[in-house]
């Protein structure tokens, strides 16, 4: 989770069920759901698919199509409007380094207050990580557990 984004955070107290966790990320088990403040006016619902690789000029980014780029997919849902920004639900079918802030600042819609991929603004990045839905450790089969993070009074941006 980049370092400005608010939310659930998925931590384990026992070394045993790490490698477990981590598995169930890499095999998908783990779904995360986030909402987000992005510049401009998003329409509907829809699926990014551009794959995100190293960007050859700055160390600390990625592009789309970039250096050994890897299949990446996005999806989202408009789920409301302010003047000249839209609010987001984004859940990843894949989980690549800064995804969603790539995704979106390569569709014209880059998060508030993103320095690195967005517009310089007086805003914190506006990135949650709502909800997260997972097995527990020993039992893969049967309902997942879900956790959702309360949205932080100062989300919502000002204009």
């Amino acid at each position: 989770m980049d370092q400005e984004t608010t939310g659930a955070l998925l931590m384990t107290k026992t070394p045993a069920v790490v490698p477990i966790m981590v598995r169930n990320i890499a095999e998908k088990r783990v779904q995360r759901t986030y909402l987000a403040w992005v510049h401009g006016t998003l329409q509907g619902q829809g699926t990014f698919t551009a794959p995100i690789g190293r960007d050859p000029q700055d160390k600390r980014k990625r592009l789309v199509n970039g250096t050994h780029a890897q299949r990446a997919i996005t999806h989202y849902q408009v789920v409301e409007h302010a003047p000249d920004l839209t609010l987001v639900r984004l859940w990843l079918e894949t989980g690549r380094t800064h995804q969603l802030r790539v995704h979106l600042a390569a569709s014209g819609h880059p998060l508030v207050g993103d320095p690195l991929y967005g517009i310089a603004d007086h805003h914190r990045l506006r990135l949650h990580c709502w909800q997260l839905a997972f097995p527990q450790p020993f039992t893969l089969t049967g309902p997942k557990t879900l956790v959702t993070a309360p949205v932080p009074a100062d989300f919502t941006p000002t204009v």
